[in-house]
């Protein structure tokens, strides 16, 4: 019996979160730049990383970090998102 009608055409999924045993990122990393780059990247729909980064990543942050400036946000990895900011200085 269902208190939807009509019955929703829905399905579940069960999701486990298990805690990390080592942190997802360095000590090192500047948690504040990360996730200033990381709401930056996001900001904009579909831009290169080059032009939503204006101002905050230069060309030789990229080259450093190894992530290519026409990337999108959602092809970075945590690690490569980490790199940026360690690349980058704030004043940047």
């Amino acid at each position: 019996a269902s208190v939807f009608l009509p019955r929703p055409d829905v399905e579940s999924v069960l999701v486990e979160l298990r805690r990390r045993t080592e942190p997802a990122l360095e000590p090192e990393v500047d948690r504040a730049r990360l996730f200033a780059l990381i709401t930056a990247g996001f900001g904009q729909r579909r831009k290169m990383l080059r032009r939503s980064l204006a101002g905050l990543v230069d060309a030789e942050a990229f080259v450093a970090a190894e992530v290519r400036p026409e990337a999108r946000a959602e092809e970075l990895d945590l690690a490569a998102w980490a790199r940026l900011a360690r690349s980058s200085p704030a004043g940047a």
